[in-house]
């Protein structure tokens, strides 16, 4: 299959995966879409969709953690999908392993 447009394969994750992106609701995530793939709403895996921060038709795998010294959130981005030229389903697949 062909490539799809960002919103197209934001359904085809949530499709692929049985998730649901839903919008954060406070200044951390800065009301973008996210997806948790482990975890709960603060800290865990998440897919961070770039598109309403950046303008940027990204979608990145990252990790959540909070320092237990500091109490800050800290994100570690692991993998980024990028809708123009990356693969949706070969993204599913590769999630399909976590």
């Amino acid at each position: 299959m062909g490539l799809r447009s960002h919103e197209e394969n934001k359904k085809a994750l949530e499709n692929g995966l049985g998730l649901k992106f839903f919008q954060g609701r406070n200044a951390d995530w800065g009301a973008t879409y996210i997806m948790t793939i482990k975890g709960n709403e603060y800290t865990g895996m998440f897919i961070c969709d770039m598109k309403p921060l950046t303008d940027e038709e990204k979608l990145i795998l990252m990790v959540r953690m909070q320092d237990p010294l500091s109490g800050e959130y800290e994100d570690t981005d692991v993998y980024e999908f990028v809708s123009e030229t990356d693969d949706v389903e070969y993204f599913i697949e590769k999630l399909n392993w976590v």
